[in-house]
């Protein structure tokens, strides 16, 4: 009937049309993951030079370091996970586009974990009230990301 084929071509458009979205997601979250990896090397050598920041001044560097190069590799999990993704058509874009959102925001919590080590170790109150404001915002979104995945990921 007419009215099975405008309801099969709506649901047709309508996956066409969120597998575009995904892709676009997919491509931009990829580049991001990459910028963020190299942005987190930068500040991990940044934290390892003794004129920036001296040995033995109160902050625990081998944990904000360990933090900073977890979060850098999966950055570029992400990155490829997500770069691949954009080769799928839906809903088989979904799986990889979910794994890849979860590391990268996995990776967000890891770098804004570093940073409240380091605001700590610097006794800035203000700062460590927003950092870790951030990081509770940061860990919450990942949360429910973990928490939506066999919703959103599951294949129709």
């Amino acid at each position: 009937s007419l009215s099975s084929l405008w309801t099969h071509h709506t649901r047709e458009m309508s996956c066409e049309i969120e597998s575009m979205n995904l892709k676009d997601a997919a491509g931009t979250f990829s580049q991001l993951s990459g910028v963020l990896a190299s942005f987190c090397v930068a500040f991990a050598i940044l934290l390892l030079t003794p004129a920036v920041f001296p040995q033995g001044g109160g902050m625990p560097q081998d944990l904000v370091i360990s933090l900073l190069l977890l979060s850098v590799t999966l950055y570029s999990i992400a990155a490829g996970i997500l770069a691949n993704a954009t080769k799928y058509a839906y809903p088989h874009i979904r799986l990889p586009y979910k794994v890849g959102i979860i590391c990268f925001l996995l990776s967000n919590v890891l770098v804004l974990s570093a940073i409240v080590i380091i605001i700590r170790a610097f006794g800035l109150p203000m700062a460590n009230v927003i950092a870790i404001g951030m990081l509770v915002v940061a860990a919450a979104i990942l949360l429910l990301n973990v928490l939506s995945f066999n919703t959103f990921a599951k294949l129709d």
